[in-house]
């Protein structure tokens, strides 16, 4: 992804994060990648992020992203 792209990310999973809170899924990713990647890339951008530890989203806000 860009780096666009991943401050993008950032900023809509700490938004959604105070208002929603996490459920240790990557529910949040989903829904983001769905708007704003390809369906063709989706699996292989979670695939990557779950390679790099990765299984929720506070885990990758944390990780992937800092």
């Amino acid at each position: 992804m860009s780096s666009e792209q991943l401050e993008s990310l950032d900023t809509y999973l700490e938004q959604k994060i105070k208002i929603y809170g996490y459920d240790h899924t990557l529910t949040l990713i989903k829904v983001w990648l769905d708007e704003n990647i390809a369906k063709s890339k989706k699996s292989k951008v979670i695939m990557a992020i779950q390679n790099q530890g990765c299984f929720c989203d506070c885990v990758v806000l944390m990780s992937v992203i800092y």
